[in-house]
């Protein structure tokens, strides 16, 4: 991947610059979110001991509760009371930042790989043809303009967390021979692959059970192939999970060869609308997507209809689309 040195230089004038670094990554977070924000935050913790490092987000139940730790809690008055540098990781817009106590940075940088469709950044790093914003992240602390800082084995770990959890351990379409490449990169650090990555990600509980039974028996599939599924709020409290962890169960719909198309709409009483998640194998879903008040990428994006009526529009549209 080839990144601007100028950029990478200005990322790192400003790392060294700022005694208070903040790093934020956007709500209901993913593998990916966490990885790249934990792993940034391992690497400025390691190399720049003297300086105050946070990591910010409001609640990480949807993944990672074995794999990372708690986000920070800071105050208001504590963070205003000094400039900080605020870095914004694998978060499109600044709406979707998970605690918009960034805008209040003396200096924000912006490192995505989403469409930039916002530069909300002083700095704006995008490359949206990186598969995951945590190989993005492993090529610019890798890069020479960083060779005189270590990356540790704790960062390369959550990294490496972040890559394969947005590709889907390099099953999707957004997997190119530079995310292998970073994957390689990273598992040079010698972290355990299997009790330190893969258990704690993809190992099943008894719950996970229940919810998938409770799937199981209530999806349905369009007439063009679309294969989708509702959690009501009384639904999610009886499995015992947030609306934010019904995605998370949308894979076993995606090696299904009549399945081009699977969603999941989770009602979000908090909200007042429902939280809806659409993967594809090779059809393009975000302009549906953005419809309904989401985005994201070409085959994995969000969005949020506004009532039942909706999710079902939404899944018309997604047969229109077919």
């Amino acid at each position: 991947m080839k990144l601007e040195r100028k950029v990478l230089t200005n990322i790192l004038s400003k790392i060294e610059e700022y005694d208070r670094i903040v790093v934020f990554r956007h709500t209901s977070p993913d593998f990916d979110a966490l990885g790249t924000q934990w792993g940034l935050v391992e690497f400025l913790k390691a190399n720049f001991p003297s300086k105050t490092i946070y990591s910010l987000g409001y609640t990480n139940v949807e993944v990672g509760h074995n794999l990372f730790p708690n986000s920070d809690e800071v105050s208001d008055e504590e963070l205003k009371k000094a400039p900080f540098l605020a870095i914004v990781v694998d978060t499109a817009t600044s709406k979707r930042i998970s605690d918009d106590r960034a805008l209040l940075a003396s200096y924000l940088i912006k490192i995505d790989h989403h469409p930039n469709v916002d530069p909300y950044g002083d700095i704006n790093l995008v490359k949206d043809e990186a598969g995951a914003a945590a190989e993005l992240m492993t090529y610019v602390l890798t890069s020479k303009v960083f060779k005189k800082y270590e990356l540790t084995k704790d960062a390369a770990k959550y990294l490496y967390v972040g890559v394969i959890g947005d590709t889907g351990r390099y099953q999707f379409t957004n997997t190119t021979k530079d995310t292998l490449k970073a994957g390689a990169i990273l598992m040079e650090y010698g972290f355990d692959l299997q009790k330190e990555v893969h258990n704690p990600m993809y190992l099943k509980t008894l719950k996970d059970l229940e919810v998938q039974k409770t799937i199981m028996s209530n999806f349905k599939i369009s007439e063009k192939g679309v294969a989708y599924y509702h959690l009501s709020d009384e639904e999610l409290n009886r499995l015992g999970i947030d609306s934010d962890e019904a995605k998370i169960y949308m894979g076993m719909f995606g090696s299904l060869e009549e399945v081009p198309i699977w969603v999941c709409f989770a009602e979000d009483k908090r909200e007042g609308n429902y939280r809806c998640s659409i993967r594809s194998r090779d059809v393009v879903i975000n302009e549906v997507a953005a419809k309904y008040g989401g985005g994201g990428h070409k085959q994995a994006s969000g969005a949020r209809p506004k009532n039942y009526e909706e999710t079902l529009a939404l899944i018309k549209d997604l047969d229109n689309l077919l």
